[in-house]
């Protein structure tokens, strides 16, 4: 299930800490949402699996060294 949404959402390199912050940020409210909107067991368990892929490529990137501020 990562490989996949790993696949979807890109495997690019994130530029910035502000960068994964935002994309953080972004999975966080459609987890929120989902939630809220009494969404199904497996739409909150997509929104965590690409809470958890943005940041392991946020991870990866600062690893690689490609964060650059």
């Amino acid at each position: 299930m990562l490989v996949i949404r790993m696949e979807q959402k890109g495997m690019g390199s994130m530029a910035s800490n502000h960068e994964i912050l935002g994309i953080l940020d972004e999975e966080y409210d459609e987890y929120r949402d989902a939630i809220h909107a009494k969404g199904s067991q497996d739409d909150k368990v997509n929104e965590l699996v690409d809470i958890a892929v943005a940041a392991l490529f946020g991870i990866a990137s600062i690893r690689a060294g490609g964060v650059d501020w």
